[in-house]
C-alpha cells in the first residue's frame, strides 16, 4: 500500500506570543484539598533542612519545627525570599481559616489567592507589603519559637552533661592548678630572661604586665628599661631559656611560692648560665595570675 501525504505552508509570519498577564482565575477556586474537614496543617519545606508544620488548635495556631536527619542541631532557620512568602501565605491562610471555622467549623480556604507572575514595579511590591502586614503577626511567633527552640536545646545539652565533665570544667577554671602554675611560670620566666635584639621590648612589657603594681614599679627602676641597644649588647643574645625544675606549694586559698631552676644557655657557648628565681603567686581583681614578689636565689637579691 502506497501512503503519500499531502503538505502546504503559508508565507504569513508567525503572529508573536501574547505576553503573559497571570495565572486568571485558575487559583481563584476553591482549594478541594484544603477545603476538607481533615485538612488542619500546612507545611514550609525549607532548604535548611527544617520542616515547619502549621497547625490549628481550636482558634489558636501552633507551630513546630521538625529537623531533618543531617541537619545540625545548632543551625540557623534560614527562609529563602520564596519560603518567606510561602510561610506568610501559610499563616494568612491559618488565620482567616480558623475565623470562618469558628461559625462553620470546616478548616477552610475560601476567598485565598495566589499572587500571578508579573513584572517586578514599584506597584506590585507595595501590594506584597499590604498583604504581609497580617502575616507579621505570625512572623514574629515563628521568631520566638526558633529561640525558645535553640535555648532548649542549650539547656538539654547542658542537663545531659556528665558529671565527670562538669568537674573536668571547674577544675580547668582555677587558675592556681598545678597546671595553671606550670604554665605560667614557664611563659613568665621565658619572657622575663628574653634579651634577643628582636624580641627584648615585647617579651619585657609582657612580664612586666604580670607582675603586681609594687613589683612593678620595683622591677622597672632595677632594670632601667627599656635598655639602649649598647647595654643590650652586654647581655647573653642569641640565648635560649631552659627551665630544668618548678618546685610549687600552695601556701593559702590565693597565693603560691614557687622555686624555679632554669640555665640560659648562649648558640656560642657549651655551658649554660644558671638562674635559681623564687616567686610568690597570687590572683588579681579579675582571678588571673599575677607575681607578687621576686627573688633570685642565685645571688641572694630580692
Amino acid at each position: 500500500m502506497d501512503v503519500r501525504f499531502a503538505m502546504s505552508f503559508s508565507e504569513d509570519s508567525a503572529t508573536p506570543a501574547a505576553p503573559f498577564t497571570g495565572d486568571g482565575s485558575v487559583f481563584d477556586q476553591p482549594d478541594v484539598v484544603f477545603n476538607l474537614p481533615t485538612t488542619s496543617e500546612r507545611v514550609v519545606d525549607t532548604q535548611s533542612g527544617f520542616l515547619l508544620v502549621i497547625r490549628r488548635l481550636g482558634d489558636r495556631l501552633a507551630m513546630t519545627c521538625k529537623r531533618r536527619v543531617g541537619t545540625p542541631p545548632s543551625s540557623a532557620i534560614l527562609l529563602t525570599p520564596d519560603e518567606t512568602i510561602k510561610l506568610s501565605r501559610a499563616l494568612s491562610a491559618s488565620v482567616s481559616a480558623a475565623d470562618e471555622a469558628a461559625e462553620s467549623g470546616r478548616f477552610s480556604t475560601g476567598g485565598r489567592r495566589r499572587m500571578a507572575f508579573n513584572p517586578p514595579t514599584n506597584s506590585r511590591r507595595a501590594g506584597v507589603l499590604t498583604r504581609l502586614r497580617k502575616p507579621a503577626l505570625g512572623l514574629l511567633a515563628f521568631a520566638i519559637l526558633g529561640g525558645s527552640f535553640a535555648t532548649g536545646l542549650t539547656i538539654g545539652r547542658a542537663m545531659s552533661a556528665s558529671p565527670k565533665q562538669v568537674v573536668a570544667a571547674a577544675a580547668a577554671i582555677d587558675p592556681l592548678s598545678s597546671e595553671g602554675i606550670d604554665k605560667f611560670t614557664r611563659i613568665f620566666v621565658g619572657e622575663m630572661l628574653d634579651f634577643n635584639p628582636e624580641t627584648y621590648k615585647r617579651s619585657q612589657i609582657q612580664a612586666m604586665s604580670a607582675m603586681a603594681p609594687d613589683l612593678l614599679e620595683k622591677y622597672w627602676k632595677e632594670t632601667n628599661f627599656p635598655l639602649a641597644a649598647a647595654q643590650l649588647k652586654t647581655l647573653p643574645q642569641a640565648s635560649t631559656v631552659i627551665i630544668d625544675t618548678i618546685d610549687q606549694q600552695l601556701e593559702g586559698k590565693d597565693t603560691a611560692s614557687v622555686v624555679v631552676s632554669a640555665q640560659i644557655v648562649r648558640a656560642d657557648a657549651k655551658l649554660g648560665s644558671a638562674v635559681k628565681l623564687k616567686l610568690k603567686l597570687g590572683l588579681n581583681k579579675d582571678g588571673a595570675i599575677q607575681v607578687l614578689e621576686q627573688q633570685d636565689l642565685a645571688s641572694g637579691q630580692n
